[in-house]
């Protein structure tokens, strides 16, 4: 396939920058959809008349953007734009995709009734120490982003046991159910992912990633711990920083003015 890509060599815009301008055009026109894998290196750089080395810079700066993936063995393949998600409010994966028209879906890795480990009773409390455990890895379209455990007391989130989780948010879940979730407190950090973190969610080895963990609270109880670990090339999180009050100048700052 060659693409509609046409570069001025007489033009003092760099021809790396020409091409990722049109590679990133090409792709928001849907002229190359999601999941499409790019020609080789070397038939583009034959196709244009240019160097691998500008083609292999222009394809690394739209895989920085999240737009390209490429992928071992198999080439350079469109991808969905970075997930942006706000921390301003509580938020669920099913919901954020759908309210951005993206498809989303699971995999069910384990689905069991367990017995809560110690940190998993501190965090739950759980009457009988039983918990529902769920393991699985979530997509955007057709790209790995979350792999997922969560643990709820089995009082709560034995109806998992019988639910779809393939599409279905937990919390409409259990609050079909029931149970209606009113808060969360969450806490991130940046990790490098492990060998089968790494496999399962398509990436290498080493990669960054986030961890992030949340508890999730009716009016009265906890009723979910959940540990997810996010590919760090995929997601963006952003927070509104309001500047509530205004911070006086001293005369210790430089270019400080007395009232």
């Amino acid at each position: 396939m060659r693409l509609p890509i046409v570069l001025d060599v007489h033009s003092p815009v760099p021809l790396y920058y020409q091409m990722q301008q049109q590679l990133r055009q090409l792709m928001d026109e849907g002229i190359l959809a999601v999941g499409q894998m790019l020609p080789a290196e070397s038939d583009l750089a034959a196709d244009l008349g240019v160097s691998r080395a500008t083609v292999r810079q222009a394809i690394a700066g739209l895989v920085r953007e999240g737009r390209l993936e490429r992928r071992r063995n198999r080439g350079t393949k469109v991808t969905t734009p970075p997930v942006r998600q706000s921390l301003e409010g509580f938020y669920s994966f099913a919901h954020a995709m759908a309210e951005k028209g993206i498809s989303q879906h699971s995999q069910v890795i384990a689905l069991r009734t367990d017995v809560a480990s110690a940190d998993v009773a501190a965090a739950l409390a759980p009457p009988d120490r039983d918990v529902i455990f769920l393991e699985r890895l979530r997509f955007a379209e057709e790209t790995p982003l979350i792999l997922e455990d969560c643990w709820l007391p089995a009082d709560v989130g034995r109806c998992l046991l019988s639910a779809d989780l393939a599409t279905a948010s937990i919390y409409d879940i259990l609050e079909a159910n029931g149970v209606t979730i009113v808060r969360a407190t969450e806490f991130i950090k940046p990790i490098v992912l492990d060998s089968r973190q790494a496999d399962l969610l398509s990436v290498h080895r080493g990669d960054p990633a986030f961890f992030v963990e949340r508890i999730s609270y009716t009016a009265d109880r906890p009723v979910e711990l959940r540990r997810s670990v996010i590919r760090g090339d995929r997601y963006l999180y952003s927070v509104d920083l309001p500047r509530s009050v205004l911070i006086q100048p001293t005369a210790a700052m430089p270019g400080a003015t007395k009232p």
